[in-house]
């Protein structure tokens, strides 16, 4: 049995979905989208003493064709589509396809009511358990079948599908019918799964098995004994992980035609032996679990080469949770504290693959490690969608993303400074008040302010304080309907350690603009920047009497009162918006600070007031680059906002109107946009870089000053720094960092044609991968992306070579 290379191993194809038509209403929070004028919601109520300077109308009625709930499903394979009202799932392959739904004595099942249920489990009906690039688990509670009701849970993967039927009532006895006539194994429990065979994907049906695909006592009334994985476990540290018979017929359901293998202790290093002992490739897929994990909130996880320690390309999906619905009707399937990193792969006949698993809580070499997860919110009192959380470190969130926006009507949520004092901390009991109408539960939480005026530690760091959000596309019609997104997928490529990338793509509701919304964090010593990027293509005319590209300070979620703006260019310091909040209502458009342009690469800093909480930061923006063809722009506008009475700012970036924008079908808009947020003064800050912070402003300014010659390659994006190899494999370039800058320069070398790569840097005659300390993803079609955390030296030159046969002779004396 020979070993596998990591190169083999590579999947192209993943799992994408989306809601067809938008995010359900039923799982819209009412403070920022039932605000349409019909609703008489105070919220949205534009003032009468400012009609005269009304451009827009911000509270007009919202589209109408997303009353239909239709969860898409695409793997490259087959597609699937589920529509909720009917629980009719229609599952299409290039060689077959199968419809069927659920049915309980006699009767069809119906799809649990499109409504945020303050009475069943507080939430939304339909919940999202894991979602990322291999694995799609969703629960759907409450459905209704005959008299009784169940709940249906579901996991795709990119060659199977394996759907689960479970009744509330012991009485309960269902099945799945399908359109053929047959019906599927059921009962109290009942379950149907399929997976593809052949080029042409004809579906396999699975046995039925005596025990549950879904966990030890998972399934309902049905059988409660979890079903077995093909695994061996050995008590040694580094503790050996071994699934072998992989791909054959002895254990087909495993968890969910998946092997659940549970990280038991506290290791943070795991050997992982993969046999397979057959004459065919087999599909392996294997989810990694940690109970109770030491620490969740920006954990990373990593798969390398178990001899020389550097990164194999393998892509992990993480999904991790910390709600708990006990307050709320009692624990729901799934809830409670986990992490899951899961894999799948195609493993060669007769092959072994050895690999070390490794779970990376607060560092990865010397710098706070970066992660971006979906955050389950199985658990959580509100909506339960897709909802992805990024880390530094390992005690304390970043940044929050919420593609379909249902809370808050904004794709960037949870904002918050890194390396600064933490937040008060609350402190909350569950009460449940009974009385003749029933019970209410409600979770009370007294916050309890820091003994000390600045708590926060380098090593361990902490939760601080939330911003509030920001937004890309915001596109309001003449009717003053507001233009959400439909068909709203994500892709993930990188989730750390060192660089982060994920993708959000979607249609506007009235088909005229498709969205591609793209964010990236790195790994830092001083404070947090984040990359977010967009592309608008234009489909059709259209008309927007607003017209947002990107906003600072969302309309439905900002946390900062009255911020100052200081903008200015690559020359310094140009001008300077002070206390403006107080002479703007909501969604009033400053007169003197509207459609202002500016010059790339143009910054700004949002200056929080001195008498703001402690735990509060500046923030700074950047625009990188900018395109928009025959429009005009960039330029910015001052919007007035009101967060339940705080007086709040909006800095909008657009292109020039005059008034309403007017889109060709053919425009292309696009931008890269760093955000960073960082102290009001270094008395609030305990990271190690120093940030000479002499003037508010001035971190900003210096941010911009960043230099870059490529020598030999392809400048993809000056920052964070991207370049492509040469045919011949090679990219070489110098980058010039300003005085006393403070951070860390990612670098990113993509296209590179396997993992034999190393970067030199000249002046130190030294392999900057050495030790592994460096990040390497695979991306389909293009190859393998090489990430690197540069020295913070001022001016660097390095040389990538993806074919690694250069000596320090070679390099150093050239």
């Amino acid at each position: 049995m020979r070993n596998a290379n990591f190169e083999e191993l590579n999947h192209k194809n993943g799992v994408v979905s989306a809601w067809v038509h938008g995010a359900p209403r039923g799982e819209w929070h009412s403070h920022a989208w039932k605000v349409d004028s019909s609703s008489k919601n105070s919220w949205c109520t534009f003032p009468e003493s400012q009609e005269g300077q009304l451009v827009y109308n911000p509270c007009g009625p919202m589209p109408s064709n997303n009353h239909k709930r239709i969860l898409f499903f695409f793997t490259g394979i087959f597609n699937l589509t589920l529509d909720m009202d009917n629980l009719m799932f229609n599952l299409s392959t290039p060689g077959s396809s199968r419809t069927f739904w659920p049915r309980a004595l006699g009767s069809d099942c119906q799809g649990p009511q499109d409504v945020h249920d303050s009475d069943f489990l507080r939430g939304y009906p339909v919940r999202l358990v894991r979602q990322r690039r291999y694995l799609h688990h969703w629960l759907i509670v409450n459905a209704s079948c005959a008299d009784n009701t169940a709940s249906l849970e579901f996991r795709i993967w990119r060659k199977c599908v394996d759907v689960h039927l479970i009744g509330d009532q012991p009485q309960f006895s269902g099945n799945f019918q399908e359109s053929s006539g047959r019906t599927g194994y059921g009962d109290s429990y009942a379950a149907l799964g399929f997976c593809c065979s052949g080029l042409r994907c004809d579906l396999i049906d699975a046995t039925m098995p005596d025990c549950c695909p879904l966990g030890e006592s998972s399934c309902g009334f049905g059988p409660s004994k979890r079903c077995p994985s093909p695994l061996r476990t050995n008590n040694v540290i580094p503790k050996p992980l071994v699934v072998d018979e992989t791909g054959t017929h002895l254990h087909p359901w495993g968890d969910g035609y998946a092997w659940h293998v549970p990280l038991t202790g506290r290791h943070e290093a795991f050997q992982v032996v993969l046999e397979n002992p057959n004459h065919e490739t087999a599909d392996v897929r294997i989810i990694f679990h940690l109970d109770d994990p030491s620490k969740i909130t920006g954990v990373a996880t990593l798969l390398r080469n178990i001899s020389n320690k550097k990164p194999s390309g393998l892509h992990l999906q993480l999904s991790k949770n910390w709600h708990i619905n006990d307050c709320y009707w009692g624990r729901i399937r799934h809830d409670g504290v986990w992490y899951s990193a899961v894999v799948e792969l195609s493993l060669p006949p007769s092959t072994q693959l050895q690999a070390e698993l490794l779970v990376i809580y607060q560092f990865f070499g010397n710098l706070h490690s970066v992660s971006h997860a979906q955050l389950s919110l199985i658990g959580w009192p509100g909506s339960n969608g897709l909802w992805e959380e990024v880390g530094l470190g390992a005690d304390g969130e970043s940044i929050t993303y919420e593609p379909n926006m249902q809370q808050r009507r904004s794709a960037v949520l949870d904002t918050r400074p890194f390396l600064v004092c933490m937040m008060d901390s609350p402190e909350c009991h569950c009460f449940k008040e009974v009385n003749a109408s029933g019970t209410f539960p409600e979770m009370r939480c007294e916050w309890k302010k820091a003994q000390h005026k600045c708590r926060g530690d380098f090593e361990t760091t902490g939760w601080t304080e939330n911003h509030g959000g920001s937004d890309f596309l915001v596109a309001i019609n003449e009717t003053g309907s507001y233009q959400y997104l439909t068909n709203v997928t994500s892709w993930h490529v990188s989730n750390g350690p060192r660089f982060t990338n994920a993708s959000y793509h979607g249609l506007t509701a009235d088909g005229a603009v498709k969205v591609k919304r793209e964010v990236s964090t790195w790994a830092t010593r001083d404070v947090a920047r984040h990359l977010h990027s967009f592309r608008y293509e234009v489909l059709r005319n259209v008309t927007y009497p607003r017209f947002a590209l990107y906003v600072l300070g969302a309309d439905w979620y900002n946390f900062v009162a009255d911020p100052d703006i200081v903008y200015g260019d690559l020359d310094g310091l140009i001008g300077m918006a002070v206390n403006q909040s107080a002479s703007l209502q909501r969604f009033e458009y400053s007169e003197r600070w509207k459609d202002i342009p500016c010059q790339l690469p143009c910054w700004f800093a949002m200056l929080t007031k001195g008498s703001q909480e402690t735990h509060h930061a500046h923030r700074g923006l950047l625009l990188r680059s900018f395109s928009a063809g025959q429009l005009r722009g960039p330029v910015f506008s001052l919007i007035g906002g009101d967060n339940f009475g705080l007086r709040t700012l909006g800095l909008e970036l657009g292109v020039a109107s005059g008034g309403s924008v007017h889109l060709q079908a053919g425009d292309v808009i696009s931008a890269d946009i760093e955000l960073m947020l960082y102290p009001k003064s270094q008395s609030v800050y305990y990271g190690q870089a120093p940030l000479h912070l002499q003037d508010d402003w001035e971190m900003v300014f210096r941010e911009a000053q960043l230099q870059v010659e490529v020598l030999e390659g392809h400048l993809q994006r000056q920052y964070p720094l991207r370049l492509a190899v040469t045919s011949a494999g090679r990219a070489e370039f110098i980058a010039a960092l300003p005085n006393n800058y403070s951070g860390v320069l990612p670098v990113t070398i993509a296209g590179v044609q396997g993992l034999r790569g190393c970067l030199w840097h000249f002046a130190e005659c030294q392999d900057l991968g050495e030790g592994g300390e460096f990040q390497v993803d695979y991306i389909a079609d293009e190859g393998y992306a090489y990430t690197y955390s540069l020295p913070d030296k001022e001016v660097m030159h390095f040389l990538f070579e993806s074919d690694c046969r250069l000596d320090e002779s070679e390099t150093c004396h050239a």
